[in-house]
């Protein structure tokens, strides 16, 4: 090991300009690793942040047939948000059915969601939908359209808030995003198949 250090500084004695512009070299490569890999760090802290925000720190999903009943869960929820540990819980429901608008149907097919940011006015039985892409445009629905639904063995009134392009083609054609309070009164009960939790604190194991 002597020996090679030895040689090593011979040589840069021999070559001072070749080794230094070698040195520099290899100073940058490692600044350009390190600038590289800070920028992933950081786009992946802001694609972390962004799907936490949207989707909770994690989800709790139901495996048996079934799932939670909206009572169980309201009561579940009040005991979780009262030990203080989190910031929010929401649950979803899944739905089917059918969405028309005038002679149109198609088959519908997604979620109820808890404070989903969509309106639902219980006087008027009227909720704000979202629907995928590709079923408004086979249903002809533009925003602000009144729609019809069939979901389960109830019907409801819809208004078309806008449409998503979900991540695959085949669920942007029947997918629909409705308020989970529109259920609320649903009998038989829903069952709620996810619950997605925000911690209180972010660091927070």
């Amino acid at each position: 090991m002597t020996r090679a250090l030895a040689a090593a500084a011979r040589g840069l004695a021999r070559s001072r300009g070749r080794s230094l512009a070698l040195i520099a070299l290899a100073c940058a490569g490692f600044l350009a690793v390190a600038l590289v890999r800070a920028g992933y760090a950081d786009m992946f802290d802001r694609i972390r942040t962004g799907t936490v925000k949207a989707e909770g720190d994690f989800s709790l999903v139901s495996k048996k047939a079934g799932g939670l009943g909206l009572g169980d869960y309201r009561r579940l929820k009040e005991r979780l948000i009262s030990r203080g540990r989190f910031a929010a819980i929401r649950a979803s429901v899944p739905i089917e059915g059918l969405v028309g608008l005038g002679e149109k149907s198609a088959p519908a097919s997604g979620a109820a969601i808890e404070d989903s940011g969509r309106a639902w006015d219980a006087a008027e039985g009227r909720a704000e939908a979202l629907l995928g892409e590709a079923l408004a445009r086979t249903l002809g629905a533009v925003p602000g359209d009144e729609l019809s639904a069939f979901l389960g063995d109830r019907g409801y009134d819809l208004k078309l808030a806008g449409s998503i392009k979900t991540e695959a083609a085949t669920l942007d054609r029947f997918y629909v995003k409705l308020p989970l309070e529109m259920l609320e009164d649903g009998d038989p009960s829903p069952r709620v198949d996810r619950i997605r939790v925000w911690l209180a604190d972010p660091a927070d194991s």
